[in-house]
Formats: structure tokens, C-alpha cells, sequence
């Protein structure tokens, strides 16, 4: 991942964020919208797997706004935008909490953007 500094992972995260969250958000589109049984057996199962599925579009909105705010917050040297995608950024592993790698590269990349932040704003 990031070795090299924290400016490394202020370029590297906030596109991590935009491409997997675009992933997620096609993939769990298709899923929900597509999975339409008519058999009544696994109704319940099947509404959870659908609410699940539209919980992970919402969040993957938000781990892609969230791309988009850290990334423009660097360009435009906004502080506040900046925080605002971190934040933002905090939801997605929890949904993915099935899989170590979002949870792992989330947190080497944050404590790497508290360094950036510190060194860059002065905080």
C-alpha cells in the first residue's frame, strides 16, 4: 500500500474510495434489482438479502462522495471538505466487515491522513 509518507496515501485512499465504492455500487445494483423469486419459501430470506443489498448502495454513495470530498479538500486546500470525506469514509468498512482488506487498508490509510492532515493544516 502507502509506504512511503502520508502524501502517498492522500492521493492513494480518496481513489480507493471512489473505485470500490463505484464497484460495490454496480454490483449491489445488479444483485438488488435482480433478484426477483416469486417462490415464497425464502420470501424472508430474500427480503433481508434485498435490504442488505440497498443499505450497500447507500453506503457505496457515500464511500464514493466520500472519495470526492478528501480528494477535492487536497486540491482546494479546504479543510473541512477534507474532514467531511473521512467521515464519510468510516461507513463502508463496517459494511464490509465480512472481508479484512477494506477494514486493514481503512486504517493504515486514516492513520496515514491524520499525519497528512497534521503536516498540511497545521492540526
Amino acid at each position: 500500500m502507502c509506504k512511503c509518507d502520508a502524501g502517498c496515501c492522500s492521493v492513494f485512499y480518496p481513489i480507493w474510495c471512489i473505485v470500490w465504492g463505484a464497484i460495490d455500487l454496480i454490483f449491489g445494483s445488479i444483485i438488488a434489482y435482480s433478484n426477483q423469486n416469486t417462490d415464497d419459501t425464502n420470501a424472508d430470506i430474500e427480503r433481508v438479502v434485498k435490504v442488505y443489498y440497498y443499505i450497500k448502495i447507500v453506503i457505496s454513495v457515500f464511500y464514493i462522495t466520500a472519495g470526492i470530498c478528501m480528494m477535492l479538500g487536497i486540491k482546494k486546500n479546504i479543510k473541512v471538505l477534507f474532514d467531511v470525506g473521512k467521515v464519510l469514509s468510516y461507513f463502508y468498512p463496517i459494511m464490509a466487515c465480512f472481508f479484512i482488506f477494506p477494514i486493514v487498508v481503512h486504517i493504515i490509510a486514516i492513520k496515514n491522513l491524520i499525519d497528512y492532515k497534521k503536516n498540511r493544516w497545521g492540526e
